[in-house]
């Protein structure tokens, strides 16, 4: 029997083709936003988006800071294709690029290696889902969905008791965002998706947060395990970083809306005295605590007025040079 070795030779045409269609896509990418784009107002500008929560977060800011601003949505799915459509059109001389502004998150990666552009919006925290889970949304959702109002005191505490017990869940999966961000830092793959489901980073209770055992290697995997030196490299700068606002945004989302269930059932039955300053609501607690509903009591991310500004004002600009 005889073996057949492939030399480099016979591997050429295949590592000629892969080399062919990695130059194809950004071709591909600039064609379908030329569609996409044919079919939008001319004075309409395109906003490319991570992912569909992004496009709802977007329009309710926009609509507060810039109310007559006219654009489309364009949904990429991730980040690294926002980037590189960023990427395939910062060469266009058609005008293609100057209708196009991109969002994304800064996660732990911030640009993936991309330029910075005035024409890119990152966010200043992990994710949109970060702008959430913050006293400020709280306290808006104790007066108008808790209807807890007049008492001062009273909510002060459950502002206390919010801040306590999420400072608690950001401890708990401290190593879980560590692992993540030296995996980001590194680039090593993952070998399956991140957790999605709260009860397997955490169980959390009205008044504490309890670590889940098992092994951080086995619920996040990864291509290769990080060496003891690039691992303490990066953890000395991971603990420079704000839990609140550095640390992963769904996971936070995850605890804040099973935190603010556990929250209603008590406001319903005040089972443990922590609604007892209140009285029974006058009003029906809805118990309606998910993302679309949380991310319209968010203001406006630091910076992206003046993104806005820059954008609208500069094109202004250069169409009268």
């Amino acid at each position: 029997m005889r073996i057949l070795l492939k030399t480099r030779e016979d591997r050429m045409p295949t590592y000629i083709e892969n080399l062919r269609k990695r130059r194809e896509v950004p071709a591909v990418t600039k064609t379908e936003f030329a569609t996409f784009a044919s079919g939008v107002p001319a004075d309409h500008r395109i906003l490319v988006f991570e992912g569909r929560d992004d496009k709802i977060a977007y329009a309710h800011w926009l609509r507060r800071i810039a109310n007559d601003f006219r654009y489309e949505a364009l949904i990429r799915h991730n980040k690294a294709a926002v980037l590189k459509l960023h990427e395939s059109l910062s060469g266009d001389l058609t005008g293609l690029s100057r209708r196009a502004l991109y969002f994304v998150d800064r996660d732990f990666d911030d640009l993936q290696g991309h330029a910075t552009s005035t024409a890119i919006f990152m966010t200043d925290c992990y994710s949109i889902e970060n702008y959430c889970v913050t006293t400020e949304v709280f306290e808006d959702v104790l007066r108008d969905e808790f209807h807890c109002n007049g008492i001062n005191e009273a909510r002060a505490e459950l502002l206390q008791l919010f801040r306590d017990v999420y400072g608690d869940f950001l401890m708990k999966t401290k190593p879980l965002n560590l692992r993540i961000y030296i995996a980001r830092k590194l680039a090593i793959s993952q070998d399956d998706k991140l957790p999605s489901r709260l009860n397997q980073i955490a169980a959390v209770g009205l008044h504490r947060v309890d670590a889940v055992e098992g092994r951080l290697s086995e619920t996040v995997l990864l291509e290769r395990e990080p060496t003891e030196v690039e691992a303490q490299a990066l953890t000395v700068e991971f603990e420079k970083l704000e839990p609140g606002a550095r640390y992963r945004g769904k996971f936070a989302l995850m605890f804040f809306v099973r935190w603010l269930e556990l929250l209603r059932i008590e406001r319903l039955g005040n089972l443990s005295g922590i609604f007892a300053a209140y009285g029974q609501p006058q009003f029906k607690v809805r118990g309606d605590f998910s993302f679309d509903v949380l991310v319209s009591r968010v203001s406006p991310p630091p910076g992206l007025k003046e993104f806005l500004e820059h954008a609208t004002f500069g094109d202004s600009q250069r169409t009268h040079a």
